[in-house]
């Protein structure tokens, strides 16, 4: 990490252009330039000197090159950083026209509808210099899959930190600070879950250095992702002085790497345990004091201002990259490209079917009957509320898969059974997923909630498709995502 000083670090980086999607307030001024334009569709054009500091871009898509035309020379970008994700608030087009290091910032691909292949194709299409995700380390190897030559995991890139000062006094208070409501409802219910044991809670919505206070005065502070994502509650809570609790998330998204379960700060697994350890700590005021202490401590020396601009610096202009960070420790990063475009879509597509039901749902079952391909069910493994059954046709099978389960370092969450099909499924939170050759038998299987049938689009003619669509419907089952197909109950 460099030793110089931030402003040292920001004066050497060359001429840039950030375009991202949030409020100018949220982020960090400059984020990582000295000579920095920020633009996007929630500032205002503001031009000093002769000078652009912002520039307000339309939602959704723009002209990149014609933007940077307008710019005065000496604000011409040597390197352009854009943040995209399905929300397309900034979809910058036209930058084979621009003459800069082009980075691409992949939002949020964890909720929203087909967030990942919509990501995919915009950059195979936009063919940026580098792709970097903050929150959702666990699907760069999709990106990596599609045969992008620099895919990068650099976590809390954007956090705008606000230290406090330490407390000597602490409420006695769960305190979450963040949206809640219908459209985040494993939030919602584990909110509930501690509302309905009597823990005394604290929940608001507040600008970031609000609740930067909230978190420094308060015993206990709650972080639930919005679907098994790394989010910037996470350091925003630790770098504030708060003491964290959060829910667990996959080995693949990198959580554990950064963080010591019990010294940083406490991973909970489901309610019950997290009830548990809200109780412990709220009696054990002094062991939440010492991991509180140990992760502001982590979090001002690992994620400080300097060190995330400088980490983002090193490695977009010179290929430096920390180890702990590198995606070879990822082992669905080391397949190799190769595979059709649309065949790699197909399988992003099915994970994004299960990834939004696991949004949903306190926990959820998916069994993959013996056709399914061991990709996408090592995929599905990153889902951290999900269990996750493949049925195998015999033995051989049984110890083929275990071994590709193995080398995909999902081993341990998938189960692995000799058995042509699984007891009856009938709860809606169940999945079932079916090769091709197998959607001719689906009664075999039970009544799910949920069948995928797996490229059932690319080996199904269409009326083989239409009886299987009025099979379904007869038991209760509705086509719920025409590209995979997908069915779903009651939709």
């Amino acid at each position: 990490m460099s030793s110089s000083s931030l402003a040292q670090v920001l004066e050497k980086a060359p001429p840039a252009l950030v375009c991202f999607a949030g409020d100018v307030g949220w982020y960090r001024r400059p984020m990582l330039s000295a000579r920095e334009v920020f633009c996007g569709p929630r500032c205002e054009t503001v031009v000093e000197g002769g000078l652009y500091r912002s520039i307000k871009t339309p939602p959704g898509e723009f002209d990149l090159a014609k933007l940077v035309a307008g710019l005065p020379a000496e604000q011409r970008p040597a390197l352009v950083v854009v943040q995209v994700n399905r929300s397309a608030q900034t979809v910058a087009r036209n930058l084979h026209a621009v003459d800069a290091l082009k980075v691409l910032i992949a939002g949020d691909t964890h909720h929203l509808q087909n967030p990942i292949s919509f990501l995919l194709e915009y950059v195979l299409a936009e063919r940026y210099d580098v792709l970097v995700s903050e929150f959702d380390r666990q699907h760069l190897h999709y990106f990596v899959e599609s045969g992008l030559p620099r895919v990068h995991w650099l976590p809390f890139l954007s956090l705008n930190p606000h230290p406090q000062p330490s407390s000597e006094s602490l409420d006695d208070t769960v305190a979450f600070v963040g949206s809640v409501g219908k459209y985040h409802p494993y939030r919602q219910s584990v909110l509930d879950a501690l509302q309905a044991n009597g823990v005394p809670l604290r929940v608001s919505q507040a600008p970031q250095m609000d609740a930067a206070r909230v978190y420094a005065k308060s015993l206990l502070s709650l972080n639930v992702s919005l679907n098994g994502d790394l989010n910037l509650r996470t350091l925003e809570v630790l770098s504030a002085g708060g003491f964290l609790l959060t829910d667990r998330l996959s080995a693949q998204s990198g959580a554990d790497l950064l963080f010591e379960d019990g010294r940083d700060l406490v991973f909970f697994d489901g309610k019950d345990d997290l009830l548990a350890k809200v109780n412990h700590y709220r009696q054990q005021p002094a062991d939440a004091l010492a991991i509180r202490n140990r992760g502001r401590a982590l979090a001002l020396r690992e994620f400080s201002t300097l060190n995330l601009t400088s980490r983002f610096l090193d490695l977009v202009l010179d290929s430096r990259e920390e180890d702990t960070l590198a995606l070879k420790h990822e082992p669905r990063c080391r397949r190799l490209p190769g595979h059709p475009l649309n065949a790699l879509l197909q399988r992003v597509r099915a994970y994004e079917y299960v990834q939004e039901e696991h949004r949903k749902a306190d926990a959820i079952r998916v069994v993959a009957a013996p056709s399914v391909s061991d990709w996408l069910v090592a995929d599905l493994a990153d889902l951290p509320r999900l269990s996750l059954r493949a049925l195998c046709r015999d033995d051989a099978d049984v110890k083929r898969r275990r071994a590709g389960f193995a080398r995909a370092g999902v081993a341990e969450r998938v189960d692995v059974i000799r058995d042509a099909a699984p007891s009856a499924l009938s709860e809606p939170s169940e999945i079932l997923i079916v090769g091709a050759d197998e959607a001719g038998d689906l009664a075999r299987f039970g009544a799910p909630g949920h069948v995928l049938i797996e490229q059932g689009r690319e080996r199904l003619d269409v009326a083989s498709l239409g009886r299987i669509t009025e099979t379904l419907a007869r038991r209760g089952l509705r086509l719920t995502d025409a590209l995979l197909p997908a069915y779903g109950r009651g939709a």
